[in-house]
């Protein structure tokens, strides 16, 4: 507890090189619990030095619920910010992300944020960038879900399958809707990616192993 306290003092102080230690940490150990924490760095801090710090740990803990404050972030005054906006945009895995960062690519002049841009529709893509395995296996998985109601109707639905299932599943996914709206939003747009996915974690194209390569 004591830990956790000293994270978000250091994160609400006005010393840039507390806030990025702390947002450093939490990134570290993919502390999902601080990414309320962190997107209210992004969002309120003058350094454009932590700002970019703030995008890059809400990309390290893929964090969707920052997806609004990174498209603002793509906007930002500041390169880096609207650099390291671009690459969390990519892992958090919104494929809807891809028109916002085709769009901010064609207005941006920067070398660097525009690499940043094209780097991330490739990832969301699955172009031939080509991911690691393990990070594919992640987008496997459904969105993080720190409410314990939600998460025993996640696990419901994983336990389903069509067609057999279908009215079972509508039903939780109404319920899931009504319990949770952004997370339903977040939910239905990791259903409606998982086949692009599974199809794509045996291409050699877009996945590589280190145990095949």
């Amino acid at each position: 507890m004591t830990m956790l306290y000293g994270l978000r003092e250091k994160l609400r102080s006005r010393d840039a090189k507390s806030q990025i230690e702390a947002l450093c940490a939490i990134a570290k150990e993919r502390r999902q619990e601080f990414g309320d924490d962190v997107i209210a760095v992004f969002d309120s801090t003058a350094s454009g030095e932590v700002r970019s710090r703030a995008a890059w740990a809400l990309g390290k803990l893929h964090f969707r619920r920052a997806y609004g404050h990174l498209l603002v972030g793509l906007t930002d005054a500041e390169p880096q910010v609207r650099e390291w906006s671009a690459w969390a945009l990519g892992e958090t895995g919104f494929h809807k992300s891809i028109a916002t960062l085709t769009v901010a690519a064609k207005k941006e002049n920067d070398d660097k944020v525009r690499r940043a841009i094209f780097g991330a529709v490739k990832k969301l893509r699955l172009e031939p960038t080509r991911s690691h395995i393990t990070e594919v296996t992640r987008r496997l998985r459904p969105p993080t879900a720190p409410d314990p109601q939600v998460r025993c109707l996640v696990d419901n639905l994983a336990s389903l399958e069509r067609p057999k299932d279908s009215s079972r599943i509508i039903d939780l996914r109404k319920e899931l809707r009504r319990t949770d709206p952004p997370y339903f939003a977040m939910y239905m747009d990791w259903v409606r990616r998982k086949p692009t996915v599974e199809q794509a974690i045996t291409d050699s194209r877009y996945v590589y192993s280190d145990d095949l390569e």
